[in-house]
């Protein structure tokens, strides 16, 4: 999900057609990407050169990888993250791949509110703007425990850590924005807070510990976060936006602390579902969107709608699988 262009006081940005019948066309799809190497992913994007990024959690995973687009795209990316000597390896392989030599590290561990503090000072030091702060950076399904400073740790590095990083950030944030070029926070989230509920009589989780609770409940607490401040930032005309979304379903270390029949259905669903996007690719099909409803699957081709169970059944004849 993203918040943010449909806050208040931001225009509305184009939505997405919903599945009327059981799997009715599209109004309009946009034309099929031509294939192309690599790099051509950037060329989507015009240049960023002089804009400055915060990317927390870039060491690895999505924020490695959102770290080395933004460096494709000439921006000035600082890497914030708690493990010194992976930052800097992070940062030497992004300046290679990239060749952009404005990349670099700056400690913070988000399960400290002093060293988020002094990551702050450090940064304001440098006399920096800063266009975009992605709180990207989470733990998932830990065993309870706790910050330095005594909070539930999911829901201190998840929440409470970014919550202060921006509140300190803001007013950088806000003096970089323009009305004709915004500055942003972008943070991530995840659908699991569908799930989660915000017990206020025990936010801690000191009684009753569930590691996928308290997960559900960080993320939660981040896209109610994310709504409330783009409302106060729209209302006071700041040339801020606050956005909140959901990567999806994506293979990272953060699911080291997932139970392993969790973790060996999640391989065999990737592989199964790579191998069916892989059979599409290589027979040219147009499949545009796969789309999960409550009342069915939709696979949304333009030329031939057909139901999931007619895909199912080509696929469980043929060779690939």
């Amino acid at each position: 999900m993203i918040s943010g262009c449909d806050s208040p006081g931001v225009p509305a940005g184009p939505k997405l057609d919903r599945c009327a019948g059981p799997c009715s066309p599209p109004a309009a799809l946009p034309a099929r990407r031509q294939r192309g190497p690599p790099a051509a992913a950037s060329l989507a994007f015009s240049s960023q050169h002089g804009n400055v990024a915060v990317v927390t959690g870039g060491l690895s995973g999505i924020g490695f990888s959102t770290a080395k687009h933004l460096a494709k795209l000439d921006m000035h990316v600082i890497i914030a993250g708690n493990k010194e000597r992976e930052g800097q390896e992070a940062v030497k392989k992004i300046k290679e791949e990239t060749l952009n030599s404005k990349v670099e590290f700056l400690f913070c561990d988000l399960a400290s509110m002093k060293s988020i503090r002094q990551f702050v000072e450090e940064f304001k030091k440098k006399n920096y703007p800063l266009h975009v702060l992605i709180n990207n950076a989470g733990i998932m399904m830990v065993p309870q425990r706790k910050t330095v400073d005594g909070f539930e740790e999911q829901f201190g590095v998840n929440y409470l850590g970014h919550f202060l990083l921006t509140n300190l950030l803001l007013d950088i944030l806000k003096k970089t924005g323009s009305p004709s070029h915004n500055a942003r926070v972008v943070t991530v989230s995840s659908a699991t807070h569908y799930v989660g509920e915000l017990n206020m009589e025990d936010l801690q989780s000191r009684h009753c510990y569930s590691p996928c609770g308290a997960y559900a409940q960080s993320k939660l607490a981040l896209v109610l976060f994310s709504y409330r401040l783009q409302q106060l930032l729209a209302s006071e005309g700041s040339p801020v936006t606050a956005n909140v979304v959901d990567p999806g379903v994506v293979d990272t270390m953060l699911y080291k602390n997932v139970f392993w029949l969790t973790r060996l259905v999640k391989n065999l669903t990737y592989s199964l579902l790579f191998k069916i996007l892989s059979h599409f690719d290589s027979h040219n099909d147009s499949m545009r969107q796969v789309l999960l409803t409550r009342e069915n699957w939709c696979f949304r081709n333009p030329s031939n709608q057909r139901p999931w169970k007619a895909v199912w059944n080509e696929f469980t004849d043929s060779s690939i699988l």
